[in-house]
């Protein structure tokens, strides 16, 4: 789930940078956040903070499909993306269980 997660921003991250049209890595990131964050209510993923998962889920799914198609937002909705990348990895470093 989580390696899912990563892949589709990645990609998202990679159609913006190259100017293509970003709608599938969108609704792919979208709905790889999405389960996971099921996931996360129901307690197979677990994160060492437990507060920032819902503001993360929240730019995602409400935040970012408002303005990905934004010329004038690409520049910040890269960094974004990858601040996210960032925050999954160094700080909540999550893990799935079954």
């Amino acid at each position: 789930m989580i390696e899912r997660m990563r892949f589709y921003a990645q990609a998202l991250i990679s159609a913006l940078e190259n100017n293509q049209t970003p709608t599938i890595c969108l609704n792919e990131f979208v709905s790889s956040v999405r389960d996971a964050w099921i996931k996360f209510e129901q307690g197979q993923i677990t994160v060492e903070i437990s507060q920032l998962p819902r503001a993360m889920y929240m730019f995602v799914v409400e935040e970012l499909p408002q303005v990905v198609e934004n010329p004038l937002e690409k520049e910040k909705i890269i960094r974004e993306l990858k601040l996210f990348l960032n925050t999954i990895d160094l700080i909540l470093q999550p893990k799935e269980t079954n």
